[in-house]
């Protein structure tokens, strides 16, 4: 599978992280300080024209100069995913239920990867996959996190649980925890809903707990991308404590 990152700042962060990724990078101009910087890194480059960015999604980028194409990934099955998290003391899943706005997906895959997320794990159907919006959005952290993707997340939520995850479903429900009052375990999965109905009753009743985060203002709920990354913040804030 094809791996490329749009944009400058996903290729210095690329750089910045791990430079013997980068097969190759394409960009629209003589960019002097660009090249100055890929020389140095002794990055392959190709400058090229506009007709070769229009083959991604036509003009999704708006304004994006600069493609870095990747190495190919090392693929792995969720089922050998459990056995490393088995051996984990510390770690943090998110789950999400039918994610269907790519903006949305995107914004979460950047809050994942930044907030330290071992994987996402998403359904097979009714869930927006990784496209080039979704690449753009997440800044390139789509490739630096795990994404899984599952027939069935109730059966992937049991095999969490046999591998020691505590399971933290994220509802506006009477009956949910605060956030800011919820002890978070060691090993911790988080689901997030979808943008219009939430997490699925059968999803919430395979859960340990219900956590919702404390409104001060008139609105009801925040956007999906918003919650997920307040939440995970504070879990990753008290597994770093």
């Amino acid at each position: 599978m094809q791996r490329y990152l749009f944009g400058k700042k996903p290729l210095l962060d690329q750089i910045s992280i791990d430079k013997s990724e980068i097969k190759i990078v394409y960009f629209k101009k003589n960019n002097k300080q660009l090249i100055d910087i890929l020389r140095k890194n002794k990055i392959n480059y190709k400058i090229t024209n506009v007709n070769f960015f229009l083959k991604f999604n036509g003009n999704t980028h708006g304004g994006e100069d600069v493609i870095t194409f990747l190495n190919d990934a090392k693929v792995i099955s969720f089922d050998k995913f459990l056995l490393y998290a088995k051996q984990l003391k510390k770690s943090i899943i998110l789950i999400l239920d039918s994610i269907q706005n790519p903006h949305n997906f995107g914004a979460i895959i950047r809050s994942a990867e930044i907030f330290c997320v071992d994987a996402i794990i998403c359904k097979n159907n009714m869930q927006v996959k990784v496209n080039d919006y979704v690449k753009k959005t997440s800044l390139g952290a789509d490739e630096r996190i795990n994404i899984f993707y599952v027939n069935n997340l109730s059966n992937a939520i049991r095999k969490l649980k046999e591998v020691g995850y505590w399971i933290y479903a994220s509802a506006i429900d009477n009956k949910a925890n605060f956030v800011s009052k919820t002890k978070f375990d060691n090993k911790t999965a988080l689901i997030v809903g979808n943008e219009n109905i939430g997490i699925s009753k059968l999803l919430k009743d395979n859960s340990d707990m219900l956590v919702k985060i404390k409104m001060y203002g008139k609105t009801q709920s925040l956007n999906v991308s918003v919650a997920a990354g307040i939440i995970l913040y504070e879990i990753k804030k008290q597994h770093s404590s």
